[in-house]
């Protein structure tokens, strides 16, 4: 992955959930409570959103980081919606989110098909809804993970360029070859569901190790 290859990995964490539901809150959280648990006498998938009974009651690693004085950014993860100020969901085809991504990346020349801003993101957690990204797009396998990757190297250099990197940040990388198949004329994406997350340190771009080179796209 891009991420994985252009950025040092200050830790390496795995879930172990039973499916994601489970697995976003003990990445998030480092924990599950009871109600969460016994949804699975049925297999019931429930992620929270709007049913808050789900979220552990000691809160999220993100709460935690900032009251340690630490500060903190998310892109993706926990994100309920991504629509426009009507409220209507995110429209356009895979093909057209990755050409936006091209464009946005200077590797293509034209307009993208819906300008940044025109969606949304918003989640019903509310210590995260004040340092959640609100152009990083949802958990949506229409939206390749390329335009994500966009969006996150173009707030990264920012920050990088004023010195404002947050301590703490989390972003969600949903994508895969199974669910979000890629057109036979562009790159497949080989990337799984996956939440890349960093908490305290410091992240310092770094070039990939056999070229000394920037890493290429996904």
């Amino acid at each position: 992955m891009h991420f994985a290859s252009q950025f040092p990995l200050i830790d390496n964490l795995y879930s172990d959930g039973t499916n994601s539901a489970s697995g976003h809150t003990w990445l998030d959280a480092g924990f599950v409570n009871d109600y969460l648990e016994r949804s699975y006498a049925n297999y019931v998938r429930n992620y929270g959103q709007p049913d808050a009974m789900v979220y552990p009651k000691s809160g999220f690693l993100w709460d935690n980081a900032q009251a340690h004085g630490l500060n903190a950014k998310v892109w993706g993860e926990y994100a309920e919606y991504f629509t426009r100020a009507n409220g209507a969901a995110a429209t356009g085809s895979w093909t057209d989110w990755y050409r936006d991504s091209q464009i946005l990346e200077g590797k293509q020349t034209g307009e993208p098909h819906v300008p940044v801003g025109t969606f949304t993101t918003k989640t019903d957690v509310p210590s995260l809804a004040k340092i959640l990204d609100p152009d990083y797009p949802n958990f949506n396998t229409r939206i390749p993970d390329q335009y994500r990757a966009s969006m996150f190297i173009s707030d990264f250099d920012a920050m990088e360029k004023k010195r404002t990197l947050p301590t703490s940040t989390c972003s969600g990388c949903p994508a895969t070859t199974r669910t979000a198949p890629t057109p036979d004329s562009l790159p497949r994406q080989r990337c799984r569901p996956t939440v890349i997350l960093r908490w305290g340190g410091s992240w310092t771009r770094s070039p990939t190790p056999r070229t000394g080179r920037a890493a290429p796209s996904l």
